[in-house]
């Protein structure tokens, strides 16, 4: 029996050294696993916090550029109002210009005529001055023919009553 009990402690040890050995073996396993684990959180946690970094960086080129796009957005409207205002003054320019040419060839045709008339009008003026020039020569004659015959007048009624007093005192 005590053959059985010693080989009963025997086993007894070495199950409790097997266990031991696998005690120890796990807590070796798990360290190094637990190594691995932990290395690995630190380089995801590295990364996670590069990650982060340039996700806020981003965030800030995006919020950046959002805010230029909204900039850019009020340019739009501001610029589709001029636009749509530019647009109506330039209808109304268009009308204006439309209105102008027809006025100007209105004049232009009016002008055309006008120069006819006038053209027309010196003609008349110059036959005119020729009627008036002719008028002044036959005034200018008949005022020296009618001078001629004042003075004749007058010598013959010199003439006439030196006669008739030649008369009166031969009676």
């Amino acid at each position: 029996m005590r053959c059985v009990i010693r080989d009963v402690n025997f086993t007894f040890l070495w199950l409790i050294l097997l266990l031991l050995a696998s005690l120890a073996g796990t807590s070796l396993y798990y360290q190094d696993t637990y190594g691995d684990v932990r290395g690995k959180y630190t380089d995801a946690k590295s990364e996670l916090n590069k990650t982060a970094s340039e996700v806020k960086v981003k965030e800030g080129a995006l919020s950046e550029a959002l805010l230029e796009l909204n900039i850019a957005k009020e340019r739009e409207a501001v610029l589709g109002e001029k636009y749509g205002v530019l647009r109506g003054e330039k209808e109304i320019l268009e009308k204006e210009k439309k209105n102008l040419q027809t006025q100007l060839k209105d004049t232009e045709s009016e002008l055309a005529s006008l120069k006819l008339e006038h053209s027309r009008l010196r003609e008349d003026l110059a036959a005119l001055q020729r009627a008036l020039a002719s008028a002044q020569n036959r005034i200018s004659y008949l005022e020296s023919l009618a001078s001629a015959l004042i003075s004749q007048n007058i010598e013959l009624q010199a003439q006439l009553s030196a006669c008739k007093a030649a008369s009166n005192q031969t009676q």
